[in-house]
């Protein structure tokens, strides 16, 4: 089961570090994916430009960040969601981003859950 998990936040930590790097256009510094049974915390540091950088100094533009951010992030989630369903044959029961733009990181919460198996229905 320890293997099943590195491997899980091995493939996590890829899908990240790809979903940056393709659709934001950024290399993140850092992706570290920590897990505690179904809770996995995905934290993604260094990924700002430093166009977004100045635009933080602004607080009117905070809001503007932030709603891009959560925008795209959205689509973050059918990789992960793959990586979680090959690894574990699992699914991603719930899902939240966390923008901590002073520390210049994200943090994705993600609690994972069981596919129903189809022989359990009828039981």
């Amino acid at each position: 089961m320890h293997e099943t998990s590195d491997w899980l936040r091995q493939r996590l930590m890829q899908a990240t570090h790809a979903f940056f790097e393709s659709h934001l256009r950024c290399t993140p510094e850092e992706v570290e994916v920590l897990r505690e049974q179904d809770f996995v915390v995905i934290r993604v540091r260094g990924f700002l430009t430093k166009a977004e950088s100045e635009l933080l100094k602004h607080p009117q533009e905070v809001k503007l960040l932030t709603d891009y951010y959560h925008g795209m992030l959205e689509g973050l989630y059918v990789p992960l969601e793959e990586v979680i369903r090959d690894a574990e044959r699992g699914v991603l029961v719930e899902k939240q981003v966390v923008l901590e733009f002073e520390q210049e990181q994200c943090v994705l919460l993600l609690t994972l859950g069981r596919k129903p198996r189809s022989s359990d229905k009828g039981a």
